[in-house]
């Protein structure tokens, strides 16, 4: 399966149901247990929502957004800054 076919099929689960929340975040943070990981995500500096995620969930989701981004920079032929490279970028710029 192409990786367009299975971005279309997520998108038709996601807009299929209104039970499954749709957030944007434009920045996270997080906390570690001895079991879990807690995320925290941001909008414009704004706290909007908390994910408690299991150890072996955050491996998966690791090695997906690895592959994932990975995917892109190699098609784009560009790579993806952080949102700290960018912050650090910009500070620097208007010194």
């Amino acid at each position: 399966m192409s990786s367009e076919s299975s971005f279309d099929q997520l998108v038709d689960v996601i807009n299929s149901s209104a039970d499954i929340p749709k957030l944007y975040a434009n920045e996270v943070t997080g906390a570690l247990s001895p079991v879990d990981i807690t995320l925290l995500l941001f909008q414009n500096d704004r706290s909007i929502a908390s994910l408690n995620i299991p150890l072996g969930v955050a491996k998966k989701i690791q090695r997906m957004l690895g592959e994932m981004l990975t995917e892109f920079e190699k098609v784009s032929e560009t790579t993806v800054k952080s949102s700290r490279e960018l912050s650090d970028k910009f500070k620097g710029s208007s010194e």
